[in-house]
Parts: structure tokens; C-alpha cells; sequence
């Protein structure tokens, strides 16, 4: 691990250290959260989230596998501008990572972050009967990036307890066979055999809320600016008021980013006002707002969808698979450039580290285990073995795994 680290003497400090926030001002962001949470839930703004490290490559097939077989038990669709059967880009800018005390009764947040994110396609072209592959912004993000705020709320019961009581139990399935005759023909008559009554999703997922808008990549850097810069406008404003205007205070910037954001389709009036609230608060408290890390990966997207039947319930189960995870160091300003954040650059010229190995994700709604159907109970058992296959113990995100894997901790 000491090795790494002295290979990439440029990974910010920001991406080691979590900057310490008050229980007030965490309770304040949770019931700005908590208040829209009813009017606008669904898997983007509140979740439990299974995640972690896996070596195989062929988990998402194992998961999906039953439905694509099987049109009566649902159907599968491609989001975030995955095309069929294929994989988006995408690109990050990741910055300061915050937490409160984890001890504290106040609020039940316990990190969170903001970051940029912005989709690219991928496509094949023959030139002179050569293949070549083409690396274009999404319509949507083109020249917008979705600007999200994501917390994770402490539970009660921690995912590597669960974790652990899961692996020394050792969960069995009659589908071994998939997993070792995975080129060969699957057998579709998949039953679970594990009960999966034990394992509650609340135990074994770790809630998390999340907001985010859809905003001009100038915009964006704008409020970077006027946040980074305020000690200098104050100063500015205290010694030269004649020539100091009201054009660049962090209000105006908020009113414009409000302004925006209301006009843009794909947002929500309940997100935008989310965000800008919980900026406002961190600006307030003088806490830092900036990003100095990118990462870019390719992803697969799905939505598992498991109708209702005459058994019980269906349900609605996202799932990412992402590979070929790259980290980059810089300002926010070398990767937008001309109001485009665009990974063809980054991924071809930029000096990076390379994350060998793959991630996959689950966001799983809240779900009564006795109201569900058989399909709903298979696809459950199936996640539970892919917890059972990853690399690490503990629900691990992208974020964690390489800060361990550059630091050791």
C-alpha cells in the first residue's frame, strides 16, 4: 500500500480526511431531507444500498438472468442512457467528504458529500473496416452535469455484523450450477432454497438519501468560484465598497442556480430547493466547497422490475455494475473545459490510476418480506449470494475501496 501512495504523490488530501460537522447543523440537513422525503421518494432519493468489490464478471447476468427467461415474472430496462446491451461512461467530480459524530443522538446522518456527474455514450464505427470506439457526451449532459448530494444515515445494526453472521452461515442455493457452468446453458428452474426470512433488509442495506439537479457545467463552476473566493469578496467589500457590486455573492449565485434549475424538465422543485438549502447551511457554518478528484468508469445500469402476482407484491430493485475505474487529480476547471465535462481526454492523456477491479450495486426499496412473492424472495437470495462473493467484508462503495487500496486504511 506504501508503494501506491508513493506512486500517485498527487491524490488530494481531501480524499483521506472527512471534515467534522456539528450535530445541529446535521440535524438541520436531515430535516431539510426528512420534510420532501414522502412527496418525491423513490430509489434516487431514498434507499438501502448493498454494494461492494466483486472479481467475476458475470454477477449481473446471475441476477437478471430468471427475468430476461422469463417475461411473466417482469421485465428489465436500461437507465442513465445505457444503450441494450451495452455500457455509458461515467464521469465524477468528487471533492470534500464530510461526517458528524457517529456517537451523537442528534441526527442519524452520519457522512455525506457532494459530487458532479455527467453521462457519456459509447459507440462503433468502422473506418476502412477497422472498429473504432466513439466517446460523446449524453444529450442531457452534454453540457449540464447532475449536481447531487448524497448522505448515509447510521443504523443500529451494523452491515459488517450482518455481514459476518452471513458468511459463517455460509448461504447454499440449488443454482451452484449457474455459478460454475456459467458458459454453458443455465437451467431456468431456479427455486431458492434459502430462507430468506432471516436476513431483513434493513439489516443487511445501509440507508441512504440523495438529491440531485441537473445544471449548466458553468453555472456549476460559478458557485465553485464565488465560494472559494468569499473571504477575498468580503475583504473586497469592507475596504473598497464604492467599486464592490452585489453581482457575486453566494445569494445571487443561489437565486440563478434556483432560477435554472426550475426551467430544467428533469428536475424537482422540492430537489432544487433541497440542495440550495443544504448549501446555504454549509456555507453559513464557513464549511469548504470544492473538488479536486475526478473518476471515470464504464457502467451498466438496470432496473429489475418483479410484478405483483396472486402470490404477493412485486418490486422495483437497481442495479449497477461498474468496471474499469480510473482515478484523476486536479481542479474542477481542467476537466470542464469549454463548458463540457468530457471523459475522452481523461481516459486517453490524463495520468490516472487504475482500479483493477469491478463493483456492483444494488438500491433496494424498503420491502415486507411477507407480503412479497416467490420471484421477489429468488431475487432477494440472489443478492444475498452476491454479498456472500465479494472481495471485502462490509458494504463498501467505490470511494472506500480505493481509499484503502491507495492508503491501507
Amino acid at each position: 500500500m506504501k508503494l501506491i501512495k508513493e506512486l500517485i504523490p498527487n491524490i488530494p488530501s481531501s480524499f483521506l480526511n472527512r471534515i467534522s460537522i456539528n450535530s445541529s447543523t446535521s440535524k438541520y440537513i436531515y430535516e431539510i431531507l426528512n420534510k420532501n422525503n414522502n412527496s418525491h421518494s423513490n430509489l434516487t432519493n431514498t434507499r438501502y444500498e448493498i454494494k461492494g468489490p466483486v472479481n467475476d464478471k458475470f454477477w449481473t447476468h446471475y441476477i437478471s438472468n430468471n427475468i430476461e427467461q422469463d417475461s411473466t415474472i417482469g421485465d428489465i430496462k436500461n437507465r442513465d442512457g445505457t444503450p441494450p446491451q451495452g455500457w455509458n461512461i461515467t464521469t465524477n467530480l468528487h471533492g470534500h467528504l464530510y461526517n458528524t459524530n457517529k456517537f451523537s443522538k442528534i441526527s442519524p446522518i452520519y457522512n455525506f458529500q457532494f459530487r458532479i456527474r455527467s453521462y457519456a455514450a459509447l459507440s462503433k464505427k468502422y473506418i476502412n473496416n477497422i472498429e473504432h470506439t466513439l466517446i460523446y457526451p449524453q444529450k442531457d449532459t452534454c453540457r449540464k452535469s447532475w449536481l447531487e448530494f448524497k448522505c448515509s444515515l447510521k443504523s443500529k445494526n451494523t452491515y459488517e455484523k450482518n455481514y459476518e453472521i452471513l458468511t459463517e452461515n455460509k448461504i447454499n442455493y440449488k443454482n451452484n450450477y449457474f455459478i460454475n457452468n456459467y458458459e454453458n446453458k443455465i437451467d431456468n428452474n431456479f427455486i431458492c432454497d434459502f430462507n430468506c426470512d432471516k436476513y431483513k433488509i434493513d439489516d443487511i442495506g445501509k440507508v441512504t438519501l440523495k438529491r440531485r439537479i441537473l445544471l449548466d457545467n458553468m453555472t456549476i463552476l460559478k458557485l465553485i468560484y464565488i465560494w472559494n473566493t468569499r473571504y477575498y469578496q468580503d475583504w473586497l467589500k469592507n475596504n473598497f465598497q464604492e467599486s464592490t457590486t452585489t453581482k457575486n455573492t453566494i445569494q445571487d449565485i443561489f437565486n440563478q442556480i434556483r432560477e435554472e434549475a426550475y426551467d430544467e424538465p428533469l428536475n424537482n422543485n422540492d430537489c432544487v430547493n433541497d440542495i440550495i438549502n443544504i448549501l446555504n447551511c454549509l456555507y453559513k457554518d464557513e464549511h469548504p466547497f470544492g473538488f479536486d478528484r475526478c473518476s471515470t468508469y464504464t457502467r451498466r445500469a438496470q432496473i429489475l422490475n418483479i410484478n405483483e402476482n396472486k402470490e404477493g407484491e412485486g418490486i422495483k430493485i437497481e442495479m449497477t455494475e461498474d468496471r474499469n475505474l480510473q482515478i484523476y487529480s486536479g481542479d474542477p476547471q481542467q476537466f470542464i473545459e469549454n463548458g463540457v465535462l468530457n471523459p475522452s481526454k481523461l481516459i486517453l492523456f490524463t495520468p490516472k490510476l487504475v482500479i483493477p477491479t469491478n463493483f456492483i450495486e444494488f438500491k433496494i426499496p424498503y420491502f415486507d418480506q411477507s407480503k412479497v412473492n416467490n420471484n421477489v424472495r429468488d431475487l432477494y437470495c440472489k443478492i444475498l449470494n452476491v454479498i456472500n462473493n465479494m472481495n471485502v467484508k462490509g458494504n463498501t462503495g467505490k470511494t472506500k475501496y480505493v481509499k484503502k487500496f491507495i492508503y491501507g486504511k
